[in-house]
């Protein structure tokens, strides 16, 4: 497996890096990285019915649209995600169920490390006492499967409200909805600690890997 700790934080650089990983490269993937403020819309949903384009536009919030579905989710330098990719016949007997129980393991050890109090909440929701810090998402291409997620470190709650406002009155159609849930930031839970994002970003990369058999770092060339 390759471990991919990403500098960038362009949204369009990173969605593509992520297709690029799913497409044309046939290893192992557990990727961190993060994106400057942006909204990540899932592949079945109409935009103009999820997202406040005034707000988005005088904010400079840029929209990507991403290969799973799901919901439309506010992407920002406080909320770190990950990805892992995997040839699909190491999963060919899991259902997405269990899928989503297998790659989102190792995150909830790590946090419940750190005393956090994190687990998995319905499908595909990871929470802390009821609340919602992290939503995932897969894509399948082929023999390979792709599963994302977000981690709310420190989010400016605010920002996620105002540019996520759905208006059904004005679009009623097929495409996905985003669902509204309570929130919360993992860095509201460590007791005795004051981490930032990048504190973070490196105890989760270790201690995943930590777990993980033949696990190389690996970095793009130019």
């Amino acid at each position: 497996m390759l471990y991919i700790s990403d500098k960038s934080t362009d949204p369009y650089f990173n969605l593509a890096e992520e297709e690029f990983l799913l497409k044309e490269m046939t290893e192992d993937i557990f990727r961190l990285w993060r994106n400057s403020p942006s909204i990540i819309v899932g592949r079945y949903q109409n935009t103009i019915a999820e997202i406040d384009s005034e707000y988005t536009k005088s904010h400079n919030i840029t929209v990507v649209r991403r290969l799973s579905g799901g919901g439309a989710v506010f992407h920002y330098l406080g909320k770190l995600n990950f990805t892992f990719i995997q040839n699909l016949a190491q999963n060919q007997n899991l259902d997405t169920s269990r899928m989503f129980r297998y790659f989102t393991s190792p995150i909830l050890e790590a946090l419940q490390s750190l005393g956090v109090n994190a687990e998995l909440q319905g499908r595909n929701d990871l929470a802390i006492d009821g609340m919602k810090f992290s939503g995932n998402a897969i894509c399948i291409h082929k023999d390979r499967i792709l599963m994302h997620g977000t981690l709310m470190f420190k989010v400016s709650k605010a920002d996620l409200s105002k540019a996520l406002r759905p208006r059904p009155e004005k679009f009623i159609g097929k495409a996905v909805k985003s669902n509204v849930k309570r929130v919360t930031n993992i860095s509201d839970h460590l007791k005795d600690k004051d981490p930032d994002i990048l504190w973070f970003t490196d105890f989760l990369g270790k201690y995943v890997c930590s777990r993980i058999k033949d696990i190389t770092p690996y970095r793009f060339t130019e």
